[in-house]
């Protein structure tokens, strides 16, 4: 008999005993493991829930003491910021933090401001009082006196909502009253829910009392789910309910394992059958394999004419293959090393596991002074796709690389790094854009740049950070160059440019906005420029002396918050009307 038949016969025999144990296994214990692992599973995925809501809660609670603990609302609650409700309870706050409740509740229970986001009308309504006197009865009864929050029920909504008593912004001070702040539990973020635990479905529902705290109905081809959760007042008034289907993957991968562990006591039982027959020849080919590669021998001898046999044949005219392409090889790699030394450009060939093959000269100048680029080498090995696009790479010393990368074999991985110096090529490109933005009489940025910062500083002040801006005038500019001069000019304006660039902070912006105009862009507010503008303001005391001319300075400066509601434009003609 052919050795493929006894392989064959002998792995029929071992699939068809495989069959039969698989199936008693089933019929009488895997239906039964995959309940229990069902049911860890609902366990599971109850908790997923609970953290779900508790990090809302959590989000929601975190939100309510940030604007609780706040001097401006502090200030409000006793009569002293009329203008905190119209700056800060407009729609937008609402729709901006999720939120469809705010609520300043004074220290006797009633509600000094607020208002509930309708999200179908788009628009604040007043305030349910009987609905939103039982959170503050309660609260007040509970004796709490810290942040609180939880879920409640309404008429036809489900509702997140929180607590927290409103103090100053360093968290002390006197109770000035309370924040409440609600959110809906929408339609939309059962969805979400239901998509992120990939459940059937999944709802908030009312829960009843006959219910018990975790109720599980397992007909059909699902679980369905209902669970009780506390509420805000810490009754069991409100449920989850979900549908997951019963299929359970830890029971399959339990089942997978066991059927490995049954394949395997098998295949050591059919490994037994063949090895008298089979493994003892293929031995004989290994060592004779290993002798070849020492090079005691050049073939592998064989009598026998069955498969085993043709495959010695082939595995030696193979060998023979392999020399000849081996000295081939040779003599190619010898003419690379030769080539690639001589280039002044960067080669460097490294394996999958990020160890450099070869590197030629030019690589290895490189690598003697940058860590950077040996840990480039690793990276690539880990990250790089066929083939990539050119990239440019800073190492240490302010020098740059255009580099490209190539798998040149997949298996095992060769990757090919193709590295051009391009330090001189970045620096020229660094100064012409050095001189597209400053001036050049000063060093200062110049109008174009300024104004294009200006703006980026409006977009900031949107969000609420704070920037102020200072014009400089020199009045008598003018009169200088007719006078005395362009040269007696130039020295003016290169004094004053000298003191505001010593003047201003880390951060701050300055540019000659025109020939007697400089301008100033401050982190801060307008205090913090007035501070800036006490030092500038001083030229108007200096008078300079250019080859004997005695030349006095005349010296005007005006001052801007940086308003988020106006565009740069706007600021700007302000400014200097």
């Amino acid at each position: 008999m052919l050795l493929r038949k006894k392989i064959i016969v002998a792995c029929f025999v071992t699939l068809l005993i495989f069959l039969s144990i698989n199936l008693v296994f089933y019929l009488f214990y895997t239906k039964d493991i995959l309940n229990k692992f069902g049911r860890l599973k609902i366990n599971e995925d109850i908790k997923r829930v609970e953290n779900f809501f508790n990090h809302e809660k959590n989000q929601l609670l975190n939100l309510t003491r940030d604007w609780a603990a706040w001097t401006d609302a502090w200030l409000f609650m006793q009569g002293m910021n009329p203008n905190f409700e119209e700056i800060n309870l407009k729609i937008d706050k609402y729709i901006n933090n999720n939120l469809h409740l705010i609520a300043y509740v004074d220290l006797k229970g009633y509600i000094k401001t607020g208002g509930f986001y309708d999200i179908s009308a788009k628009k604040i309504k007043v305030v349910d009082k009987r609905i939103l006197r039982r959170y503050i009865q309660w609260y007040f009864s509970s004796v709490k006196r810290g942040g609180f929050v939880g879920i409640v029920k309404e008429k036809d909504y489900f509702m997140i909502i929180a607590v927290h008593p409103v103090v100053k912004s360093d968290f002390r001070g006197p109770v000035a009253g309370y924040l409440f702040m609600g959110r809906v539990i929408t339609s939309n973020m059962e969805n979400f829910i239901k998509d992120l635990l990939g459940f059937s479905s999944f709802k908030i529902i009312s829960a009843e009392d006959s219910l018990s705290e975790s109720y599980i109905d397992k007909k059909g081809g699902v679980y369905r789910v209902t669970h009780k959760l506390d509420d805000f007042f810490g009754k069991k008034t409100v449920a989850i309910y979900f549908e997951t289907e019963k299929f359970s993957d830890i029971g399959l991968i339990l089942l997978f394992l066991l059927n490995i562990l049954i394949i395997f006591g098998f295949g050591v039982f059919v490994l037994y059958l063949i090895s008298r027959k089979v493994l003892k020849r293929i031995d004989n080919v290994v060592v004779g394999l290993q002798e070849i590669r020492r090079g005691s021998r050049d073939t592998i001898e064989t009598d026998e004419k069955d498969e085993i046999g043709f495959l010695i044949e082939e595995i030696n005219d193979f060998c023979k293959t392999i020399k000849g392409i081996t000295l081939e090889s040779q003599k190619n790699e010898r003419v690379f090393r030769t080539v690639a030394d001589k280039l002044e450009d960067i080669v460097i060939v490294i394996d999958s596991e990020g160890e450099i093959v070869y590197s030629n000269n030019k690589a290895q100048i490189f690598m003697k002074t940058s860590e950077k680029l040996r840990y480039l080498t690793y990276k690539i090995a880990a990250t790089i796709e066929d083939q990539l696009d050119e990239e440019e790479v800073e190492l240490e010393d302010k020098r740059y690389l255009r580099i490209k990368k190539f798998v040149v074999y997949e298996k095992p991985k060769i990757i090919l790094i193709l590295g051009e110096d391009i330090t001189s090529i970045k620096r020229e490109k660094e100064r012409l854009m050095e001189l597209a933005i400053k001036d050049d009489l000063t060093s200062l940025y110049n109008r174009f740049y300024f104004e294009k910062a200006l703006q980026e500083k409006v977009n900031l002040a949107k969000i609420g950070e704070k920037f102020s801006l200072i014009f400089i005038t020199v009045e008598n500019l003018k009169k200088i160059n007719e006078e005395r001069g362009r040269v007696a000019g130039d020295f003016v304006v290169k004094f004053i440019a000298k003191t505001i660039s010593s003047t201003i902070r880390s951060g701050d912006i300055a540019a000659r906005w025109s020939g007697s105009k400089f301008g100033i862009i401050l982190k801060g507010g307008v205090s913090e420029a007035k501070e800036i503008e006490e030092k500038i303001i001083k030229l108007k005391e200096v008078t300079l002396n250019l080859e004997g001319q005695l030349i006095p300075l005349s010296v005007d400066t005006k001052i801007v918050a940086i308003d988020g509601e106006k565009d740069s434009q706007t600021i700007i003609k302000e400014i200097i009307s």
